[in-house]
């Protein structure tokens, strides 16, 4: 390893490290930083929790219980199994003992894993929610929605016209990831994603050039039972399901033995997060049918922002896939699956379409690791289904995508790549770039 990278993997940034007592406290106003709202300037952050909280650990604590209730509402509206009124109790219980830690503990203790998970779960609750997509827009009545609720509403026309051009990518009807479309018969993704899919090609592999003058790469041939659906979820009403054709474009690969179909798909994963890391630019494009076997024609293509100057710390913004554990996630977490467990409680099925909104938190070069200077970073919450997402400004007057989604996790960090960083590579793609 070179003596300047300072983080040679990008799982060393997913690495969850609860923050300290006296953190939690100050990001939900609780205790005496409730009380100091009422008299001194604080951060928006903050100000948001105390005007859901109110200050007080009760008023917490009824948060947490009308965002379950709201979550079995929908669970039981969509005919899945919703939590037993002792579940519920038993649960709430759960959250109260992780709440409890914030009266009566050492501001500089540290909550173990659980409790921390607990106490994260209910600031993403209110501060980075992941919200249920439904015809076509989202449920502005979720009590999660409360912070974000005047933003998400004068902005809906904008976020209508995203969602609906946003798919899950299924191997065999397995989530793999998420997809959007960027062009006529063209959908964006991630190279991590698109190892997944794709296979050696039975042919000579040719490089030749397409209409578009883009060069394709023909070493690699999608396997069977690949499509993007562009369903809300499992039981929606209608068929949006797609064929996934070719790749297009498959960016560099660290490892190249992912590409190769005789080593264990688990062997892949352990490869791949060895070698993730943000000097790859982990993008790839395929070709999709425009017309499926139903007779429905894809959805319309999203505008690329070539626009540097959106590209500001602090920036609103919203992300849109299908968060939740794919077909090529490890599962032998046992702390994960707990938090898992949690969100599902919390938000209800996973592997459906969801918003995210959230804020850029660093911008291109700011990590040592960025040999591209195409790497931001952003805060709404993600989990490994999101991969391949689109990351939009959230603003009626910036309708553009403004990065690709490529890694992170719930309360993590999270990467995008920025697209009007690459837009020279990009550049012969049939894309709309604004």
């Amino acid at each position: 390893m070179n003596g300047d990278i300072v983080h040679d993997n990008v799982l060393d940034d997913l690495e969850f490290v609860p923050r300290k007592v006296g953190e939690y406290r100050e990001v939900l106003g609780i205790g005496d930083y409730g009380v100091a709202f009422q008299t001194e300037s604080i951060s928006p952050a903050l100000k948001s929790s105390v005007d859901v909280f109110g200050g007080t650990v009760n008023g917490l604590l009824d948060h947490v219980a009308s965002v379950l209730k709201f979550a079995q509402t929908i669970a039981k509206e969509d005919g899945e199994e919703a939590l037993t009124d002792d579940e519920q109790s038993a649960l709430i219980g759960r959250l109260e003992k992780s709440v409890a830690l914030l009266e009566r503990s050492d501001p500089d203790a540290v909550p173990d894993d659980e409790d921390a998970g607990n106490l994260e779960a209910i600031i993403s609750s209110f501060d980075r929610p992941a919200l249920l997509v439904r015809n076509g827009g989202i449920l502005l009545d979720d009590p999660q929605a409360i912070r974000w609720r005047d933003t998400l509403e004068r902005n809906m026309g904008q976020i209508k016209r995203t969602i609906g051009s946003v798919g899950r990518i299924n191997l065999n009807g397995q989530q793999v990831g998420t997809g959007y479309v960027i062009a006529p018969g063209l959908i964006m993704t991630n190279v991590h994603v698109a190892v997944f899919l794709a296979e050696k090609a039975t042919h000579d592999a040719i490089v030749r050039h397409g209409e578009s003058g883009f060069r394709r790469n023909r070493a690699w041939a999608v396997k069977p039972g690949v499509s993007i659906d562009f369903k809300e979820g499992d039981g929606m009403q209608g068929r949006l399901q797609f064929r996934v054709k070719e790749p297009f474009f498959i960016g560099p690969l660290a490892v190249p033995e992912l590409m190769d179909t005789t080593i264990p798909d688990r062997i892949k994963i352990a490869r791949y997060k060895q070698s993730m890391n943000l000097s790859n630019m982990d993008m790839a494009i395929f070709e999709v049918e425009t017309t499926n076997a139903d007779g429905r024609s894809l959805p319309p293509a999203l505008s690329l922002s070539s626009q540097e100057s959106l590209l500001v710390e602090g920036k609103d913004l919203f992300v849109v896939g299908y968060p939740g554990r794919t077909v090529i996630q490890p599962t032998d977490a046992e702390a994960d699956k707990k938090n898992m467990d949690l969100l599902r409680y919390f938000n209800g099925k996973f592997g459906v379409k969801r918003l995210s909104p959230g804020q850029i938190v660093s911008l291109p070069g700011s990590n040592i690791d960025d040999k591209g200077n195409w790497v931001v970073s952003h805060d709404s919450s993600t989990l490994g289904g999101n991969s391949g997402s689109c990351v939009v400004p959230l603003n009626e007057n910036e309708d553009q995508v403004l990065a690709l989604h490529f890694g992170g996790g719930w309360y993590r960090s999270n990467f995008s790549i920025a697209l009007p960083k690459v837009r020279n590579i990009l550049k012969a793609v049939r894309a709309h770039w604004v």
